[in-house]
């Protein structure tokens, strides 16, 4: 009976010691580049409709903090695509797309910070109505967007880094 115990023991001892410098381990399963993972919520192409009788008109783009280690700090910057690449995306789709000029609206943030406990912070868009019915009214042959993209040294999903936002008028 006694060398059987001393035979579960040391099997433990070793199984135990092996699982300590094991590949397996948690912080061993996911590369260092996936440890922060930025990404967007909304949908890669969303539409925002305005009330030409506002004063003004808000839409929140939603930034997420995910990955291995998402307790750990990071930043992400926001930025707005060039006009030639609005206009490119439109050609590949055959869509008429021009880039909503930068007088018709705010963002509230193009830098982020994320520290240890956040895991999403929104950017909010303060559409100009007044100012997007001199552009959109004047060329309602054109589809006015606004597309967005995160940049960041964390990684960034590539299937969720951009929203391109659709801009309509309404009465």
């Amino acid at each position: 009976m006694k060398k059987k115990n001393i035979l579960i023991l040391a099997f433990l001892f070793l199984l135990v010691t092996a699982c300590q410098k094991s590949d397996w381990e948690y912080d061993n399963l996911f590369p260092e580049e996936y440890e922060v993972v930025f990404s967007i919520k909304n949908a890669l192409n969303v539409t925002h409709v305005i009330s030409r009788e506002d004063e003004t008109s808000i839409y929140a783009v939603t930034v997420l903090k995910g990955g291995s280690q998402p307790a750990l700090a990071a930043d992400v910057a926001v930025e707005v695509w060039s006009s030639k690449e609005v206009e490119a995306y439109g050609d590949v789709l055959g869509t008429a797309y021009k880039l909503l000029p930068s007088d018709t609206y705010v963002l509230s943030d193009t830098e982020l910070h994320f520290d240890g406990s956040v895991r999403g912070k929104d950017i909010m868009i303060t559409f100009k109505p007044e100012k997007v019915e001199q552009c959109v009214g004047s060329n309602p042959e054109v589809i006015y967007v606004l597309p967005l993209r995160l940049i960041s040294e964390e990684t960034v999903d590539e299937a969720h880094k951009e929203v391109l936002i659709t801009v309509s008028l309404t009465d």
